[in-house]
């Protein structure tokens, strides 16, 4: 998000990535933490990826289904469920530009997959003149963040515009998607 290197929590954690193995003891990611480079690389996983783009009003709804081991998916979970108060009120600064205010909420869930969370991010602050000649605007970006297990496979989406993205689209697409992934899954997987 452009803050100053992540953004800086008490005792030196860091909010901006999740842990490379499990939520550290305050629920972020320290700056400390070994990140070796000799780590085997994952295999590739399967997966599928939907943009959505609403060139009215600018909304865009990114939607995956990808396949982890159902352990890693609810350790990633738990750790999503951490941030609104870990992370939930914050100021970024990028290097250059005007400062804006974060804050990350909890978002409320249908009841779907076996385990779901999800965030609304909320990004506000004035922006700097555009150079066309008008006045500085207050510009708020929100993106709704979803993460939905329905045994090893997952659904991800970010829902986000300028303002306030439409909360019928993000429950639709939790709703419509894990019935989708769950008949896909009784089907059996695809033979490619």
């Amino acid at each position: 998000m452009g803050a100053d290197a992540g953004v800086p929590r008490p005792g030196g954690t860091n909010c901006s990535r999740p842990p490379p193995t499990g939520p550290t003891a305050d629920g972020c990611w320290t700056s400390s933490t070994p990140r070796t480079s000799s780590a085997r690389t994952p295999p590739p996983r399967p997966g599928a990826t939907v943009a959505l783009d609403d060139t009215e009003d600018g909304a865009q709804l990114h939607y995956r289904v990808t396949s982890y081991r159902a352990a890693d998916l609810d350790r990633t979970l738990a750790w999503l469920g951490t941030l609104p108060d870990t992370c939930g009120h914050f100021t970024a600064r990028p290097a250059r530009g005007t400062a804006r205010d974060v804050r990350v909420t909890g978002l409320v869930l249908p009841e779907a997959g076996d385990a779901r969370r999800g965030l609304r991010v909320t990004v506000g602050g004035t922006a700097p003149d555009d150079g066309s000649g008008g006045d500085a605007r207050d510009l708020t970006l929100t993106v709704d963040l979803v993460a939905v297990r329905l045994g090893d496979d997952a659904i991800s989406l970010t829902n986000g515009t300028l303002g306030e993205p439409a909360d019928d689209a993000t429950r639709t697409s939790v709703d419509i998607g894990t019935g989708r992934l769950a008949e896909a899954r009784r089907q059996g997987r695809a033979q490619v």
